[in-house]
């Protein structure tokens, strides 16, 4: 079985970086420790629907493009 959670935080961790924002901001923005972005990009923590939707939204991404990279990246892994 594919580990989709990490595959979900190393792109996410990609857009956060190409933004220039830090774990921080992103947990500010969210209202979630920095603890719990790092452990999402580690893949150590799954996330809520919710707070997928929350990050595209924050990092500015379309949920449909980032789902799709996320299924064809973890297909390329696999």
């Amino acid at each position: 079985m594919k580990d989709y959670n990490r595959t979900i935080g190393l792109v996410f961790r990609k857009y956060r970086k190409e933004k220039g924002y830090s774990q921080q901001y992103v947990a500010d923005a969210m209202h979630v420790s920095k603890a719990t972005v790092h452990n999402w990009e580690c893949g150590k923590r799954q996330m809520f629907a919710y707070q997928f939707l929350d990050l595209c939204t924050v990092l500015g991404l379309d949920a449909d493009a980032i789902t799709k990279e996320v299924i064809e990246y973890g297909s390329d892994q696999g």
